[in-house]
């Protein structure tokens, strides 16, 4: 397996464990988009990296729980009578709000229920003031769906605008989030569902789980039925393994080609990591395809500040600091600058897990006259020998997070895109996209 492969699994496992965190927190919202950008690296890394199948059979298994995880936090969240104790101890009310989501649509095929039950179906409240920066991509997307549905009579004729559409971009840019927040912006429902769940070899699908995505969406419409991971998509490479490869991508091929001929009220829009892998007769279905770039100079500067400020306050990091921030990360994703500022949060509290000896002073920082525990050496005169996990959280004196911080993280955490993989971004553009950002 090659460098950056590698690099992007293991950043895949650090989006695993930042979900984790996030998920015990109870702050789902960043757990959903940790969970979701762990599954889009270890697919990708699996999808296109050379190891034994025990450990792709493994990494799969993982991705399968994340994701479902990420359907049960959504089911949660949408479903505002649910109480969230009884959430994190028994998902058996998710599952059936998630059903009564779908109840128009009834199939009698095992698969196809098992995979419209791992469809996310949610009315979104992302808009896109909520997406940093990608202008023109917002504009593409607003003439070509928002339009047609504010004003149908001036798109009658199917010539005049296009129901599929391509996001592609490097992983972790947030091509998700875009297209989820476009679902807002056109008050549609948002039917979500990753490509890799298309592969009989691991999930035991076939041709009618396609078709049942598509008649949900029919019963949804208007909606904007989003496909992640378009690139996991079965194709004619696999005529060697089985038929049935070619029986998804053929139902796949027929139901996009009815839902443009008949303007039935449904947006395709896919996502992709690695375009160029996608076969010739996928890829020409989308005739809009929209080139999703790294964030720039100033996006990444408001993206370290909001992703700090998501995270504590308790941080001293002034606008200069911010963009020298933002000048070091050139070809850091979204989902890396996340990390970093993870890291970074986690940089002030690692001394206090192995601190043995603590003292009381007044809290600085504000006016209370009540005292803090502050960790210091064993020599000081007024230390005490207290085992961290006595301390109250609201009683200890967590250091605040400065721009020595931020710079260590940054010699941890990696970008998961070099120039080389750029290059073939732009090869791509210059040969099929139509619209770039």
């Amino acid at each position: 397996m090659n460098i950056d492969l590698r690099n992007i699994i293991e950043k895949g496992f650090q989006f695993a464990e930042q979900a984790d965190f996030e998920d015990k927190a109870h702050n789902y919202e960043l757990a959903v988009q940790a969970y979701l950008e762990a599954s889009d690296c270890l697919t990708h890394g699996t999808n296109y990296g050379i190891m034994n199948e025990e450990l792709k059979e493994s990494i799969h298994a993982k991705v399968e729980r994340y994701l479902k995880r990420v359907e049960e936090i959504k089911n949660f969240m949408t479903n505002e009578a649910t109480k969230t104790e009884a959430f994190i101890n028994d998902t058996t009310d998710c599952e059936s709000f998630n059903d009564n989501k779908n109840k128009e649509y009834e199939t009698k095929d095992i698969n196809s229920k098992h995979i419209i039950k791992r469809c996310i179906v949610t009315d979104s409240t992302v808009t896109f003031d909520d997406v940093l920066g990608l202008a023109n991509a917002k504009t593409v997307l607003f003439e070509a769906v928002k339009l047609p549905i504010k004003f149908p009579k001036l798109f009658q004729d199917k010539q005049n605008f296009s129901t599929s559409i391509l996001l592609y971009g490097p992983p972790g840019i947030g091509k998700t989030y875009l297209a989820k927040s476009l679902a807002a912006e056109c008050k549609t429902t948002f039917i979500s569902v990753n490509a890799w769940g298309f592969q009989p070899k691991y999930l035991n699908y076939n041709e009618k789980s396609v078709n049942s995505i598509f008649e949900l969406a029919r019963q949804r419409q208007p909606c904007i039925l989003f496909i992640d991971d378009i690139d996991g998509l079965p194709g004619q490479r696999y005529d060697s393994e089985s038929e049935l490869y070619q029986r998804i991508t053929q139902e796949f091929l027929i139901q996009t080609e009815d839902i443009t001929m008949n303007n039935t009220g449904i947006f395709l829009v896919a996502a992709s990591s690695t375009p160029w892998t996608l076969e010739a007769a996928i890829r020409q279905r989308f005739k809009k395809q929209i080139y999703i770039p790294l964030p720039e100079l100033n996006e990444r500067a408001a993206m370290f500040k909001m992703y700090m400020n998501a995270s504590t306050d308790n941080y001293i990091i002034n606008e200069h600091e911010w963009m020298q921030l933002a000048e070091k990360t050139e070809y850091y994703s979204n989902a890396d600058i996340m990390i970093v500022c993870r890291e970074a949060l986690f940089r002030p509290l690692r001394p206090l897990m192995s601190a043995t000896h603590f003292k009381r002073m007044p809290n600085l920082k504000c006016d209370s006259s009540r005292e803090l525990w502050f960790a210091c050496s064993s020599e000081d005169p007024n230390a005490e020998v207290v085992a961290i996990d006595k301390i109250e959280p609201n009683e200890l004196y967590i250091p605040p997070i400065t721009m020595a911080d931020m710079l260590a993280a940054l010699l941890t955490i990696k970008p998961s895109i070099n120039e080389s993989e750029m290059i073939k971004y732009r090869d791509f553009s210059g040969k099929f996209a139509e619209n770039e950002s």
